[in-house]
């Protein structure tokens, strides 16, 4: 893969972050919020969040390789 490539598929990763932070800081207050609401489903809610957010960040370019497991010395 050409460097231009590799830089036009990071190019938004400031974004993606800025919309990790957002998810994050809205999943707090959300939790807090909901505090009268069952843990279970604040626990739920908190499971999707990070599937989510996880996901988002494994596609910016420290979040790939990070996710690159064959690059990992153990």
């Amino acid at each position: 893969m050409s460097a231009t490539a590799e830089e036009k598929q990071y190019k938004l990763d400031s974004l993606k972050w800025l919309v990790i932070i957002a998810i994050t800081t809205s999943a707090i207050y959300g939790n807090y919020y909901f505090a009268a609401e069952s843990f279970l489903y604040r626990a739920i809610a908190w499971l999707l969040v990070a599937v989510i957010v996880v996901f988002i960040g494994s596609k910016t370019q420290k979040g790939s390789s990070f996710a690159d497991i064959d690059a990992w010395s153990i």
